[in-house]
């Protein structure tokens, strides 16, 4: 009885872990869903991404194009650490990737939202706050 408990505490722990992606996960996706996919190759050596700019957990970042589009593609160590950077820089992110320059762009927010199951955190957390400030209309 105490060893089938533990499976089944071992089984869902597991199962509710997040799911990190990898970049060649992501790029393989990306292609999947939009076969004009492609990765942009910085100018030099010391060109591209670089994770001093962006938040605790950065591993590695890279530029891709999307619609004609440029968005920054920011690996993170795990989803927590993504969004927490989403919610800094006002972004999307998904799994353990941050979206960077997506946000105010229709086009690229909703191929995102639907491909990525990106979500914009400070967005929302913004809107709550606003719903929570507003006076209640009471009835006379």
């Amino acid at each position: 009885m105490k060893r089938s408990l533990f499976l089944l505490t071992l089984f869902v722990f597991i199962s509710c872990k997040e799911e990190n992606l990898s970049k060649t996960q992501i790029v393989k996706k990306a292609h999947r869903v939009h076969a004009d996919f492609g990765e942009i190759i910085p100018e030099s050596i010391d060109g591209g991404i670089k994770c001093s700019s962006y938040g605790y957990g950065c591993v590695r970042g890279f530029t891709g194009m999307v619609h004609g589009l440029e968005v920054i593609f920011v690996e993170f160590k795990s989803q927590k650490d993504a969004r927490n950077e989403a919610i800094r820089l006002d972004q999307y992110y998904g799994h353990n990737w941050l979206f960077d320059d997506v946000a105010d762009e229709p086009v690229l927010e909703a191929f995102f939202k639907k491909h990525f199951s990106a979500s914009r955190p400070l967005k929302k957390i913004k809107e709550k706050n606003k719903k929570k400030q507003a006076p209640s209309k009471s009835v006379k």
